[in-house]
């Protein structure tokens, strides 16, 4: 049997109130060419059931001992038998045509790594877009410190080949994907586009609190040497970001970026420009 163009890769843990709903966006897409692999990271809610309640051949459905989100892709990824990636969270949701718009984009950009598409956060009944442009991106880290690129669950589309050589580091239990991110920019080729792919649902979003071990956590592993310009800026955004969650493991892991004032500087310059659209 011919493999499938696509693999959507769920990583499972206690969604028994959501799931379904996750995986009926996934079964009802207008492109059918697609597996949906369903990782239980030991769940211990009735998420099992419910996925087991439905009945589709193209569900793979794999269990394992909880180890995180980050294992839970790999794992997805190594049963993969698509040669194009989608992840999508347990509490998400797809929009009917976004794996026809997603694929669509590979056939017209040969060298595309990944398609990043526009996606919006539904909270109660007010939803909040996250816009994107139809473009080729030339700068990945320029475009991830503005927030015109965020390749990650539900709006991306990953060639295989690349998470294969760039897997989720397993160690990490928090913004491991941000991590996944930032080595992936470095290679690769990505593709935006403004169709709306997919919905977060944060009433069912599990909250990212700090770890009680900043080990846990991608805040404990920045490096800042032999960083281009841009790379060091996306570092140095997502430090200000987090650095309040960990006070005294900051200071003695970074010691001398309380005091780099210029870095500070440059950024508020940056972020300045982009409001009167000179960058």
């Amino acid at each position: 049997m011919q493999s499938p163009q696509v693999s959507v890769i769920i990583p499972l843990y206690n969604k028994e109130r959501i799931v379904e709903r996750s995986v009926r966006s996934v079964l009802t897409q207008t492109f059918q060419d697609f597996e949906l692999i369903i990782v239980d990271d030991g769940s211990t809610d009735g998420s099992m059931d419910v996925v087991k309640g439905i009945h589709d051949d193209r569900i793979v459905l794999i269990s394992q001992e909880n180890g995180g989100p980050g294992k839970a892709r790999n794992t997805g990824v190594s049963h993969a038998k698509g040669d194009w990636i989608v992840f999508l969270d347990a509490d998400d949701e797809l929009f009917p045509e976004t794996l026809e718009r997603l694929y669509d984009v590979t056939n017209k950009h040969a060298d595309v790594d990944i398609v990043d598409g526009a996606y919006v956060e539904r909270v109660g009944k007010k939803t909040f877009l996250h816009a994107r442009k139809d473009r080729k991106i030339n700068n990945n880290f320029k475009s991830f410190f503005y927030k015109d690129i965020f390749p990650s669950t539900g709006h991306s589309l990953f060639h295989r080949n690349l998470l294969v050589r760039y897997p989720y580091d397993t160690s990490l239990r928090r913004y491991e994907d941000v991590n996944l991110i930032v080595r992936l920019l470095k290679d690769a080729k990505i593709v935006t586009i403004s169709y709306v792919m997919f919905c977060i649902n944060v009433e069912y979003c599990s909250a990212s609190h700090p770890r009680l071990s900043i080990k846990d956590d991608y805040m404990g592993y920045l490096d800042f040497r032999h960083k281009g310009f841009w790379e060091r800026m996306c570092l140095y955004q997502f430090y200000l970001g987090e650095r309040p969650y960990y006070p005294e493991d900051v200071r003695r892991l970074y010691p001398m970026l309380r005091w780099r004032f210029d870095l500070l500087l440059i950024y508020h310059i940056l972020l300045f420009l982009r409001r009167i659209h000179v960058l």
